[in-house]
């Protein structure tokens, strides 16, 4: 549930500011928990199991309505995500080699582009993508989760740690309209992207075992939710602590990822970085499947 998208929240509370930014987040806290709760419960009706997201869409809007409704939204989602865990992961790697190699103090590290760290994070998906199903892959989705509190919680310690920065504002003066404009709009859809876990959910509810009986017509309703609602508490957690403390302390100056913001101590945000890179790996075969 908590997505590497975590990690700039700051930068989105830049344009909407404390009271705006705090209630967006809440209300897409409360309105995802929800709209989870129904997409749980609505996992089998009247004897039918949906075990993919699309199959309830028919079920909903028709055969071929549904699956042209849910589908392209769906891809849309799932490979905006891959491009972005991508991404992510690159900006990762390029750190840690910046970071860690022998003349990084002196600056004479070998060039090694963002591009080509990307490729390198892509060539170890190739591999982890020949695992024939999900729960092959239940040892590295558990990982990836706790990796993802790691860091969220290495940057909330961090950020609180340092404490409100000199010089640090929490306004939009100098701001043109149209930048202002277009700060908020990317803002409200980078909160969207860090709340992005409902598009595989159907088909994790489907790896739980299911024996409907007349008592309960939906078995799996209930762990399912369960799960979901720890899950979200570990969401809360991290998506406000860090959206808070990170722009508690750089406010304005907050960057689009807040541990680059960070900056020091260095071995800290190298070790969130190896955070980050096992959790996108993670992340990245989830929607894969």
């Amino acid at each position: 549930m908590v997505g590497a998208g975590v990690l700039g929240l700051p930068s989105a509370m830049v344009y909407l500011g404390w009271p705006a930014g705090v209630t967006i987040m809440t209300l897409s806290w409360i309105a995802t928990l929800y709209t989870l709760y129904q997409m749980c419960a609505l996992h089998e009706v009247a004897g039918r199991r949906f075990n993919r997201y699309h199959e309830l869409g028919q079920y909903a809007m028709g055969r071929r309505a549904g699956l042209w409704t849910v589908i392209p939204c769906q891809l849309i989602v799932m490979i905006g995500l891959d491009i972005v865990y991508c991404v992510t992961a690159g900006k990762s790697m390029q750190f840690l080699y910046h970071h860690t190699c022998s003349g990084w103090r002196q600056g004479t590290c070998a060039p090694f582009g963002l591009s080509a760290w990307i490729v390198v994070f892509a060539a170890i998906q190739m591999i982890l993508s020949m695992t024939p199903n999900f729960h092959k892959l239940s040892a590295i989705s558990l990982l990836a989760a706790i990796m993802s509190i790691g860091y969220s919680t290495i940057a909330i310690g961090v950020a609180g740690h340092a404490g409100k920065q000199p010089g640090t504002e929490y306004n939009l003066d100098g701001y043109t309209r149209a930048k202002g404009v277009f700060g908020i709009m990317n803002s409200l859809g980078t909160i969207a992207f860090a709340y992005g876990g409902h598009n595989v959910v159907m088909e994790i509810q489907a790896t739980i075992p299911s024996k409907p009986t007349a008592a309960k017509p939906n078995p799996t309703c209930a762990p399912m939710m369960f799960g979901v609602t720890v899950a979200y508490l570990l969401v809360a957690y991290c998506y406000f602590g860090v959206a808070y403390t990170g722009y508690h302390a750089f406010g304005n100056n907050a960057g689009d990822q807040i541990l680059y913001s960070l900056g020091h101590p260095v071995w800290v945000v190298c070790l969130a970085s190896v955070m980050v890179i096992v959790h996108v790996c993670g992340s990245f075969q989830v929607c894969r499947l």
